[in-house]
């Protein structure tokens, strides 16, 4: 063996003494966006150094990623000297980094030649951080390249989710599951194979809840997926309220203090206001900025301010009653607010609302079910909790803003529902325009037989059917890991949770580099202990390290 493989083998088995208990298994075998503008503005380097990393540069005035060239690569210098850890090569190239990234040295191309394998990511943010540890694992240890599928294939024009973006960029899919981007990925199986490479195309997807399970099933009868398995992480969906409802109106913890009041869910649970239609309807200044009326310093100038509902520095929000709220002019269809999520996820708040005769409707600007983008429906959680409104909606854990307000008055608690069966859990409104999604509202209601609470359940993965073929046709000395790799990692809820907190409370550039950080710092010495189970392997996966004879 040569003096550089022994000395890898070594800094991964004194890594297994660390005293860190988070570990991703792995088990080898010969195996149109919404964008979030992410820079944060500078005038010199050091402001950089002192808000993201030693290795963040002001170009452009912009802070630049400390990461473009690897995580592990540049990994906290304090951090790499207490563990004994330098990796010397920086990471593979992969198709979502501008032309430049191979010429300034920011990557290299992968050794062995492998075929670079394309994660499909949806529009919330563990499933992004999810693909980064894959993207940091698989790019950074193993040799192969990775990209990232957010909706518009590759072009190098639109925003890209890559962890080595230069600029931070952080754009959220408009489609939670791209299972046509799957399909495209079995058919092609190289999704660089094309000539047109704006259609969207993937392997994998890291993160799928169970509102998705007959999909999943159709996708793979029809042969272009491999069963889904677990990813680690079990999640909960449910209807959520902040502590300070909870202190005025303890009843509304439970369905049994929200059925059959109709007049009462009215008064309570006022609609949210769009910051132009506060200004046009509410305000008494008419949203002057010479006279300010303690809720908008202006009139929204822009189309992107006119639609929110919240702006940290120029509109609190505003809940107040409309039409649907009357019950004097409504008897039998007045209801009370509640936030719901686009019918693309996994919500079945139509169906358990209805059935269980509690009043309460979205009444967000997205067909069919009135629902809210996860943006909007972030905004109104803030806007409410700076207003100290009341406010029931739709949420899931584990996520981020669940651990930004704990311990905190607006901390997010569940309201339980008729607890879920099994037979409950058949009888829900499945996914698609024939289910959620229908312009039907009877359809999207479903029976009483499905209106139960959600349950806790195993996140799943999958593949994409020929990935396995494409893998094993190849013999195992030109073998890429990625099958092997994806099929084996596993982030638990705690582990996932780690990170959400430090993107949570980092709070420096919050859709930019704060969640590449939180990322990082945690993989890299994690990645690496839990490999430590694996010792008695490492022998045969050294070529997989990408580590040349010395």
């Amino acid at each position: 063996m040569s003096r550089r493989k022994r000395q890898n083998i070594h800094l991964l088995s004194k890594m297994c003494f660390t005293p860190l208990t988070i570990m991703v298994y792995l088990a080898f075998v010969a195996s149109g966006p919404r964008r979030i503008e992410a820079a944060l503005s500078c005038t010199d380097s050091t402001e950089c150094v002192a808000l993201y990393h030693p290795n963040s540069r002001c170009v452009k005035n912009s802070c630049s990623n400390p990461f473009s060239s690897g995580c592990l690569f540049n990994m906290n210098t304090t951090t790499a000297a207490q563990n004994d850890v330098h990796f010397e090569s920086v990471r593979v190239c992969n198709s979502d980094d501008p032309p430049h990234a191979l010429e300034k040295g920011l990557c290299r191309l992968s050794k062995f030649n492998y075929t670079e394998l394309r994660i499909n990511v949806g529009n919330w943010e563990t499933t992004a951080f999810y693909a980064w540890v894959a993207q940091i694992l698989l790019s950074e240890l193993l040799d192969v390249p990775v990209s990232l599928e957010i909706g518009h294939g590759i072009d190098s024009s639109k925003p890209t989710l890559n962890f080595y973006d230069e600029e931070n960029s952080f754009p959220y899919a408009t489609t939670a599951y791209d299972y046509a981007s799957l399909r495209e990925g079995n058919r092609l199986s190289d999704c660089l194979s094309t000539n047109d490479t704006s259609v969207p195309c993937s392997h994998a997807i890291m993160e799928v809840w169970n509102g998705q399970t007959s999909l999943l099933a159709s996708e793979n009868t029809a042969g272009h997926i491999e069963p889904a398995e677990g990813n680690g992480m079990v999640g909960k969906l449910g209807w959520y309220v902040p502590s300070f409802v909870i202190e005025r109106h303890p009843e509304v913890s439970s369905f049994w203090g929200l059925q059959n009041q109709r007049e009462k869910m009215a008064s309570m649970f006022k609609r949210p206001y769009t910051w132009e239609k506060y200004c046009q309807l509410l305000s008494p200044t008419n949203c002057s900025s010479s006279f300010y009326d303690g809720v908008a310093r202006r009139w929204p100038e822009t189309d992107a301010e006119r639609g929110v509902y919240y702006n940290s520095q120029l509109y609190t929000g505003h809940f107040a009653d409309t039409a649907k709220n009357n019950c004097t002019a409504n008897p039998t269809t007045c209801s009370g607010h509640i936030v719901d999520a686009p019918c693309s996820w996994s919500t079945n708040l139509e169906q358990q609302a209805f059935w269980n005769d509690i009043y309460l409707e979205s009444d967000g600007p997205n067909e069919p079910n009135d629902s809210y983008s996860y943006g909007q429906m972030i905004q109104i959680l803030r806007a409410a909790n700076e207003t100290k409104s009341n406010i029931i909606m739709w949420w899931w854990k584990p996520d981020g803003l669940v651990l930004e307000f704990a311990g905190t008055d607006a901390e997010l608690h569940p309201v339980t529902l008729p607890p879920a069966s099994e037979i409950c859990v058949a009888k829900r409104v499945g996914p698609g325009v024939n289910g959620r999604c229908s312009s039907d509202i009877s359809v999207r209601r479903g029976t009483k037989a499905g209106s139960c609470d959600n349950d806790h359940h195993a996140l799943k993965k999958v593949v994409c059917s020929r990935l396995y073929s494409d893998t094993y046709d190849v013999s195992p000395p030109r073998r890429s890991p990625a099958y092997d790799f994806i099929k084996s990692i596993q982030v638990t809820d705690l582990e996932m949770e780690d990170m959400l907190k430090h993107w949570a409370l980092r709070g420096v550039d919050k859709y930019g580099y704060d969640g590449r950080d939180a990322v990082c710092t945690w993989s890299p010495l994690v990645i690496l202990l839990g490999l430590c189970h694996l010792w008695s392997r490492l022998e045969p996966l050294t070529n997989w390290l990408g580590v040349q004879e010395k």
